[in-house]
This record gives C-alpha cells, structure tokens and sequence, in this order.
C-alpha cells in the first residue's frame, strides 16, 4: 500500500519562486499547492489542509509574521517553515521570536 505523500503549501508574493518550488516538490513526489499572497494562503491552509507550509516572511500587505500567527489559529498542528530573500535582521529575528514559531525537527 503506498503512503499518501505529503501536502506542502508555498506561500510567497515571487511567482518564480512559486513555481519553483511547487514544481521541485512535485518532482519528488509530494503533493504540492502554491500561493502568491497572504490571503490566498491562508484560504489554502483552510481548503487544502497542507502538512507543511513554505512561507515567505517578507510580503507586500500582512508579512509572514502575521500569517504564521493566523496559520498557528486555524491549523495549529500545520508545520511551518519560513523562508526569505530579504536582509532584514529585524525582520527575520521577529519571525523567530515570535511565540507562534517553534524549533524542532519533523519527518513528512
């Protein structure tokens, strides 16, 4: 019997980015979903139920601080992953202290 591969949502504003990484991880064999904005990645963790999601912290409009805190309401068992290509020190440190993120590893 196989095993369900897992669900991973990207979320990130760079479609390029999107559709590389979606595309890699159906590569692999995992079931991947993307999305180019905040609001439509949160609708995706409602509707697609992903076991991971990719998340980009620097977005125009809600940044991926606030999404994470959303995401941890809605699905608080969802693994998340965030990711950025920007240089902010702030930014990133804030991601990682906020109370919603957390350390660990985890198989998919």
């Amino acid at each position: 019997m196989k095993v369900p591969a897992a669900r991973i949502l990207v979320i990130d504003d760079d479609p390029k980015v999107v559709d590389l990484l979606v595309t890699r991880l159906h590569e692999e064999g995992y079931e991947a979903l993307g999305a180019l904005t905040s609001d439509e990645g949160l609708k995706l963790v409602i509707l697609a139920h992903p076991d991971l999601v990719l998340l980009d912290i620097t977005m125009p409009g809600m940044n991926g601080v606030e999404v994470l805190k959303r995401i941890r309401s809605i699905a608080p068992a969802t693994k998340v992953i965030m990711v950025t290509g920007s240089i902010d020190p702030l930014l990133a440190s804030a991601a990682l202290e906020s109370p919603h993120a957390s350390r660990g590893s985890t198989n998919l």
